[in-house]
């Protein structure tokens, strides 16, 4: 008897599921995961014009606590350029899931590579994006 009545909540549960999933959210929360797969995999490529494409012309990045700041996708660009140059072996992996709320997004991650004059580092950090007709309008990004 137990086992048929778990039986009966799971099914219950896919079928909620199911029915979320076929709203308009669900399709949100597609895409701003698979924009999110896009920018790890563009940065682990260091691929400029596939990274930068993921911003919106006048899309910014902040690093608060550093002189890390763009205020266009080209800045974006620029910085990424330089930052690719400085760490060429950099890799970055988002880690556990991916939070959609609306035109808000937020990620952690883990990030190495080998900075000039220094041993192989490991960064763990948090993205947090506001996206707008499915680019980044704004990312701060904050790591230890």
């Amino acid at each position: 008897m137990q086992r048929r009545a778990l039986m009966r909540f799971m099914l219950a549960g896919i079928v909620a599921v199911t029915a979320l999933c076929s709203s308009s959210g669900c399709s949100r929360i597609r895409a701003a995961e698979r924009l999110v797969e896009r920018w790890e995999k563009a940065y682990n490529s260091h691929d400029l014009p596939g990274f930068s494409a993921l911003y919106s012309q006048e899309g910014s990045f902040f690093v608060p606590g550093t002189i890390a700041e763009a205020k266009s996708s080209a800045q974006v660009r620029r910085f990424m350029d330089a930052v690719w140059r400085q760490t060429k072996d950099g890799q970055i992996k988002v880690v556990g899931a991916v939070i959609v709320d609306g035109d808000r997004v937020a990620f952690r991650w883990e990030l190495t590579g080998t900075p000039p004059m220094s041993a192989r580092k490991v960064l763990y950090g948090a993205t947090f994006l506001r996206l707008e007709q499915g680019q980044i309008k704004e990312e701060f990004m904050f790591h230890s």
